[in-house]
């Protein structure tokens, strides 16, 4: 299945980045675990061909993706998340549970097994990752 149709909400997220993001270097923010469930906060954005007068790549569409987990049966995340780099997010399901796994840049790897998964909201920032 498709992130979007496993993803509640998911045209929130469609509609400000005009596709489902890759989450490829996004930046997770922040996770907050409660009984059970997670919310985990993102800095998504879209990469460009464009190369900049640094050769950095032109990054276009930051926005901040708040993601909500309910019904957690398990999860491998480390205990203390402080923050990170993803090389991916991705979504599987079967059996009414979906499974996202967090492919990390810098180690973090882990997964979370839950009931749903809903996109709560999406905000614009700026390329820090700030409101605004």
């Amino acid at each position: 299945m498709r992130p979007e149709e496993l993803v509640d909400q998911s045209e929130l997220l469609v509609q400000a980045m005009g596709r489902w993001p890759s989450f490829h270097d996004a930046n997770v923010l922040n996770i907050v675990r409660s009984d059970d469930s997670f919310l985990a906060t993102i800095h998504v954005f879209d990469m460009t061909s464009e190369v900049d007068a640094a050769g950095y790549f032109v990054l276009r569409r930051h926005h901040l993706v708040t993601l909500a987990m309910t019904g957690v049966r398990a999860s491998s995340l480390p205990e203390i998340y402080p923050g990170d780099v993803l090389l991916a997010l991705t979504f599987s399901g079967k059996e009414a549970q979906v499974r996202v796994d967090f492919e990390s840049h810098m180690g973090l790897d882990g997964s979370v097994l839950c009931d749903r998964v809903k996109v709560i909201k999406v905000e614009a920032c700026d390329h820090r990752g700030h409101p605004g």
